[in-house]
Parts: structure tokens; sequence; C-alpha cells
């Protein structure tokens, strides 16, 4: 869906990738194995089945814009997509917006490091802002084990961003050396 994703922030600017793959190949293998482990055992249609553990090595240091038909068919975390839009929820939704305006709110992604991505919250959110017609909904994306590093729809790459060959930790150094005072998380 070219045209569809962005890395822009909520403020308009380059979203940064702020990525720990931890100490070492070892730890990060010792994780994805750990969570493959937890998806055979876990119940179906679970957070564990379909991710694993939550084991968040890479995010960016604000919500991304993203076209919320570029979710659509992502799956949920918990297999919440058999059951979207549930009419219920979707009038809930409707009836809070109505009542208060739209208050925006970001959908939760974790893209697992298989760079399949899954929506952890705001499925109905999702389908409500494409059938409003909005352009565009704040969206924070987790990777987990890796995912960063992974080809896949929400992948750096696909949006767009431009990676930094140095550690996260250096990043944020360099970026307080030179000025940079964006509040940090």
């Amino acid at each position: 869906m070219t045209g569809l994703l962005s890395a822009l922030s909520k403020a308009g600017r380059q979203a940064a990738l702020r990525s720990d793959l931890g100490p070492n190949d070892a730890w990060l293998q010792s994780k994805i194995e750990r969570s493959r482990r937890a998806m055979s055992e876990a119940d179906d249609n679970t957070y564990s089945s379909n991710l694993g553990q939550a084991t968040v090595t890479g995010t960016y240091d604000d919500y991304l814009r993203i076209d919320p038909r570029v979710l659509a068919d992502v799956p949920g975390a918990m297999g919440e997509e058999r059951y979207r839009p549930d009419p219920r929820k979707i009038g809930d939704l409707r009836a809070d917006i109505a009542r208060d305006g739209y208050q925006e709110s970001p959908i939760l992604v974790h893209v697992r490091e298989d760079g399949e991505p899954f929506v952890v919250e705001g499925n109905h959110r999702i389908i409500e802002a494409i059938e409003s017609g909005r352009p565009t909904i704040p969206v924070r994306v987790e990777y987990l084990r890796g995912a960063e590093d992974v080809d896949g729809m929400l992948s750096p790459s696909a949006l767009g961003v431009i990676r930094s060959m140095l550690p996260a930790g250096l990043t944020g150094i360099l970026g307080s050396l030179m000025g940079d005072n964006r509040e940090r998380q």
C-alpha cells in the first residue's frame, strides 16, 4: 500500500527508532527460543500463542501516523480479528466520540521476530477510523526479539526510516550533546 505508511511522528518530524538487541546474539537467541516454547505451550488465541513473551528490542521515540487501512487486516494479538467489528463495541465507541469528541488514543502493535505484526490494543479504533475516513491514526509500534531487523509490512525500511548504525544509548548521548532537547522516554 504505497503512500499509506509514514514514519512521521505526531509532531510531523521523522520518528527515531530506538533499538537494543541485548548484550550479544546468544541473549537474543535465548529470548527467541523461550518465546517459541511459550507459543507452543499456550492456549489458542492468546497473546502468548501468537506472540510468545514480550521482549521489546525496538520502538520509536514517538507515535507514528499511519493510515488505518494499512492495519485493517493485521490480526489481533488474541485473535480479535475473528470478532471485528463487534457492533456493540463500535456503537459504544461512536457514542463516546459523539459525546466527548474524537480523542486520539494510540493503537499498540507488536511485531514478532518474523516480521508479522499483531494489534495488541485498538482493534475497534482501527475499524472506526477506517469507517470515519480518518487519514491517519497514532500507532505505537514495538518490535519484539529483533523484529526491527526483519523485513515486514511495518519494518523500519517499509516505514522509510533511515537506520543509524549507532547503538541506541550512544544515539541518545550524541543527540543530547548536539542539542536535541526532545523529551526522552
